[in-house]
């Protein structure tokens, strides 16, 4: 799947797209807990607030420098 094919999904779908793809690792940000995965050629965060027990966000980029915050977790 192309980020162009994946922009064009709702939410629900995105987080679909994103299982089947590559798990990285997690951070905590603010009251949510972040995944990171690798689809094809990009990322995808899934944001996920357990006191709603629901996704609320799903950002994706292609950029490694916005694995900074991930990195700095490492270790």
């Amino acid at each position: 799947m192309s980020i162009y094919d994946f922009v064009k999904l709702n939410i629900d779908e995105r987080a679909e797209e994103a299982w089947k793809g590559t798990y990285l690792c997690e951070r905590v940000y603010a009251d949510y807990l972040v995944q990171l995965y690798n689809v094809s050629n990009f990322y995808v965060e899934v944001f996920y607030k357990a006191e709603l027990n629901k996704i609320v966000k799903i950002q994706y980029f292609k950029s490694t420098r916005l694995l900074d915050p991930y990195l700095k977790n490492q270790g």
